[in-house]
Order: C-alpha cells, then sequence, then structure tokens
C-alpha cells in the first residue's frame, strides 16, 4: 500500500499543481463579458432634446426635467444629462429654475447632481426681488424638494448678498441653511446690515419677510446708521433676525457697539428701525473671569462738544469787578 502512495504521490502533486494553477488564472483574469452588454459602461441608448415632467394629483406641474442630449448607461442605470434644466412649479409664489453645465441622474430619478456652473434661480414676485444662487455642485431630490451642497456658494437677492460653504435648501418650507464660513450683506430701505457667522439658517413667509439664524464664535452683524457716517456691530454666540420686525436678538456673550459706546451682557434686543436696544445680564450662569457675577457692563464716551456756528454771538464770561464799588444810601 505504502508503495502504491509512493508511487501515485507525483501524479497527487500535479493535480493539485493544476488546479492552483487553474484557480490563480480564474481570478486574475478579468469578468467574462455577457452578450447583453450589461457589464461594460457603454451607453444603451440616448435622446436629443430630452423632456420630462411630473405632475401634482389635481393635474397641474409639478416640476419638469429637461436637457439638449441625454445618454443612459444600463451597467449601473445612471443617466447623464448635457446643459440639464430642472424647473419648480409654486403657483403661490414663483417657479424656480436649477440649471447646470451636466447633471447625473440615479436611482430612477430619484436624485439629480449637476456639475459644473450650477446656477439656480427664483424668479421676482410680488415684492421680492430676484433670488438666485450660484455653485459648482448641487444634489437635488425633486420629490422631497431638497437641494444640498457642500461646495462655496453664493446667494444674491436684490442688493443682499450671502457667502458660505455648503448649503442645504428646503423649496417647500423655503428654509435656507448656511452651512459655514458665512458671510452676508442685508439691504432693506435704508439700512444696510452685514453678518458674518459659522451657519445661517434662513426661512421666508408668504409675505416676503425673511427669519434668519445665525451661529458663531461669534456670530456678527453690522448696519450703517441712518444720517450718521458710523455704524452699530452686534456680536454673540447666537443671533436671531426677524424681517418683519426688523429686531434682531442676541444671546450668549452678547456686545454691541455704537461708535466708541459698548454694552455687554448675556441678552441684548435690537430694534434696526429705532435703534434701541435693551441688555439683560445673565446672573451666574453667564459669569466669566472677568465678570464673576455675569453683570450688564456698559462704557459710553462722552460726546465731543460741538463747534461754534460762524457768525454766532459767543458766551460772555462774568467776573467781578475791580472798580465799582457799592451805592451809598
Amino acid at each position: 500500500m505504502n508503495d502504491r502512495l509512493v508511487a501515485w504521490s507525483p501524479l497527487i502533486l500535479l493535480a493539485l499543481l493544476a488546479a492552483l494553477t487553474f484557480w490563480l488564472d480564474r481570478k486574475v483574469q478579468p469578468p467574462a463579458r455577457l452578450p447583453d452588454g450589461s457589464t461594460r459602461h457603454d451607453p444603451d441608448f440616448y435622446v436629443e432634446g430630452f423632456s420630462a415632467m411630473k405632475m401634482n394629483p389635481d393635474g397641474t406641474r409639478r416640476y419638469a426635467l429637461s436637457a439638449k442630449r441625454m445618454v443612459h448607461y444600463p451597467d449601473d442605470n445612471s443617466t447623464h444629462l448635457e446643459l440639464p434644466r430642472l424647473v419648480y412649479f409654486d403657483y403661490e409664489r414663483a417657479p424656480v429654475t436649477v440649471r447646470s453645465d451636466t447633471a447625473e441622474v440615479a436611482h430612477g430619478g430619484d436624485e439629480v447632481f449637476f456639475n459644473g456652473d450650477v446656477q439656480v434661480v427664483r424668479s421676482a414676485y410680488a415684492s421680492n426681488a430676484e433670488l438666485g444662487m450660484f455653485t459648482s455642485f448641487l444634489h437635488v431630490i425633486p420629490d422631497k424638494d431638497l437641494a444640498k451642497t457642500d461646495k462655496p456658494v453664493r446667494m444674491v437677492e436684490g442688493n443682499s448678498t450671502a457667502n458660505s460653504v455648503g448649503l442645504e435648501f428646503d423649496n417647500r418650507s423655503r428654509q435656507i441653511k448656511l452651512l459655514s464660513e458665512v458671510k452676508a450683506s442685508y439691504e432693506v430701505p435704508k439700512r444696510v446690515q452685514k453678518r458674518k457667522a459659522d451657519k445661517i439658517i434662513v426661512k421666508q413667509d408668504a409675505e416676503g419677510f425673511q427669519y434668519g439664524i445665525a451661529y458663531g464664535s461669534p456670530a456678527h452683524f453690522r448696519q450703517k446708521r441712518e444720517g450718521f457716517d458710523d455704524f452699530i456691530e452686534g456680536f454673540s454666540e447666537r443671533l436671531e433676525y426677524d424681517g418683519k420686525a426688523d429686531k434682531v436678538q442676541m444671546f450668549a456673550n452678547a456686545r454691541i457697539q455704537r461708535g466708541r459706546d459698548e454694552v455687554r451682557g448675556d441678552y441684548i434686543s435690537y430694534n434696526a428701525i429705532t435703534e434701541f436696544f435693551q441688555v439683560i445680564g445673565g446672573g451666574k450662569t453667564a459669569a466669566t473671569p472677568g465678570n464673576p457675577q455675569g453683570r450688564v457692563r456698559a462704557v459710553i464716551q462722552p460726546k465731543p462738544k460741538a463747534a461754534a456756528q460762524p457768525g454766532a454771538a459767543s458766551s460772555v464770561e462774568l467776573a467781578p469787578s475791580e472798580t465799582l464799588q457799592p451805592a451809598q444810601r
């Protein structure tokens, strides 16, 4: 028996080597191509002048997607668009249009990725100016009316501008989140406000008034004073802006400056129309090493005296006479 094993051992060894060689060859070879072409990233069809539309249950238009050219790839079921255009229809306010150089439609049309020169425009309506948003990439989920990007973005509405890195936009609620490195300049009649923050969330009501929350270390706003050549500036960890009331509220480590005057507290409420502000201390919960009681602190600089007007009578300084004597009775 042992002699037989010794005799057969070279053949067994050769068989094992052959099996190992076949296995290694299968591993390093590319996968076999099926005759239907599904394993290749080749287009199976294309459409010139592509256009598609989705309707609301009541028969009105929800959104429309069009492109100069559409190409479909069967291996990953992706669709590539050249010069795409997506339009959301809003019959109460105004339509929103998204354009770019190229786009990719994924997951059966559930998501659209716009690339290149991405432009989002909401048309002007009522008293609201046209709103434009510009970036290099935008991820859109049409059925949820959502759009987001992690790239630098610039927004323009009338004379107001905002810049940030990253954005989330909910078209249903008209809420915009500016995610980081935010700088904004907001203009209303006769007033200009500039804001800087790490993150800003902006909402707009049906009347077109805007409401915002800014977070930062600190968040900052700056407003030109009407009729004066100076500014009012505010700083805090959280800023809340009410566009209808034209009011700014500052929470946590709040500070407001007007010229050389400065007031600090845990909470400051500022009326941008009247330039009136209210300051509240936070007590020991708002204590700092320099302010252990968390009290309101203010620095008010004396105002310079006004210069005398040309031609105006100067004041007369009275002094006792050295020659007049009391009258004799």
